[in-house]
């Protein structure tokens, strides 16, 4: 990657760079946080200055960011997009489009701190929207990261790196009102990543998952759109939301529709990792069109499933309205309601507490 230098500037408005850790998380509330807003720079009041384009927008393509940049047009790359080079910077699109040619990353940062992404704008046809890595304090804000990862090689294997948006390794990243859409594995993905948000954005018709957390604790995702992801032929179906080998996390308020499951708890196999004392509240899911005979609205997989609540969700007109497979013990199941499901819950409840949960309209209530 070559620096960016005063000949191929956008925008730039020069700061300094902090020289902190960014590997290095802060405590942990005793609540799941959300990111420390505090800590990310406020690039709201945006200085007034002149674009300079003396070598033409395509020229950003391979270059490194060392300060603030403004967008003036859109460009497309033929391999990598642009790169995150400093900390405490902001990187606007500001309308405009950086499309790549179904190769390389659009936006990437590693090792980096108090960075903004901030749209509106549009990542699009690369092999990876935006990724993050190994990085803190992190904004990513009212971007479209559309049609990544597409068309996805017959041979290559899912999680690699076919996603709109991916966080690795990564925390106190909160990412807002984005729209991550018809990319070839996952919407928006966090893969070792802690003290997080997802707040706000719309995944929809993506091959895999729409949302997914691989390993990761203490995250939030809130008052999300999820809708018709998980139905790449070809491929093991995702789900809207997919929670694996994740623990103490919160997933609430969110509306989940026409995934090929809904919202899925389950554990990792390599290396050996449980889903545990996860929190899926107050939830709209809806219409999930998985025929498989374990999935539904809800499902939790594995025994190591265990002491995850799943409390006051709507889950309506699903094939199960709420499913266990693979023996899930210890998890409690209260106050949702399940409404036209051809059977509203599928599984042993033995091991389990299942109470106060309504039952409306479904075939069966309850299902071997």
């Amino acid at each position: 990657m070559r620096p960016i230098s005063g000949s191929l500037i956008v925008t730039l408005l020069a700061i300094g760079c902090s020289q902190q850790n960014p590997l290095q998380p802060g405590p942990a509330s005793p609540n799941v946080p959300g990111p420390s807003a505090s800590r990310i720079p406020d690039h709201d009041a945006w200085q007034s200055s002149t674009p300079l384009m003396s070598n033409g927008a395509s020229d950003l393509c391979g270059t490194t960011i060392m300060a603030d940049l403004i967008l003036n047009q859109s460009f497309r790359c033929a391999d990598e997009g642009l790169t995150v080079g400093a900390n405490n910077i902001s990187v606007h699109l500001n309308g405009h489009t950086i499309s790549g040619s179904s190769s390389g990353v659009g936006i990437s940062l590693t090792g980096r701190s108090g960075v903004r992404i901030k749209g509106p704008g549009i990542i699009t046809a690369f092999r990876t929207g935006i990724l993050v890595v190994d990085s803190l304090d992190i904004e990513i804000d009212d971007v479209s990261a559309l049609e990544n990862g597409v068309p996805r090689p017959p041979t290559d294997a899912l999680a690699t790196l076919h996603d709109g948006i991916l966080v690795i390794n990564s925390h106190r990243v909160q990412l807002e009102g984005n729209v991550a859409s018809r990319n070839g594995d996952d919407g928006i993905s966090l893969v070792s990543s802690s003290q997080s948000e997802l707040r706000t954005n719309t995944s929809e018709d993506n091959g895999h998952n729409g949302l997914r957390l691989d390993a990761s604790d203490h995250n939030r995702i809130r008052l999300n759109r999820v809708l018709s992801n998980g139905d790449l032929v070809g491929f093991p179906r995702g789900c809207g939301i997919e929670v694996f080998g994740s623990i103490n996390n919160v997933i609430e308020e969110n509306v989940v529709i026409e995934n090929h499951t809904g919202i899925r708890l389950r554990a990792l196999a390599v290396p050996a990792r449980a889903s545990t004392g996860n929190v899926i509240q107050e939830n709209v899911v809806s219409r999930s069109a998985g025929p498989e005979a374990d999935r539904g609205g809800i499902h939790l997989r594995d025994s190591s499933t265990r002491e995850n609540l799943i409390e006051d969700n709507e889950v309506t007109e699903n094939v199960h309205g709420i499913a266990l497979s693979g023996g899930p013990a210890r998890n409690t199941f209260v106050e949702n309601t399940l409404v036209g499901n051809a059977c509203g819950f599928k599984g042993p409840v033995d091991e389990n507490t299942v109470g106060e949960n309504q039952f409306v309209r479904n075939r069966n209530d309850f299902c071997s």
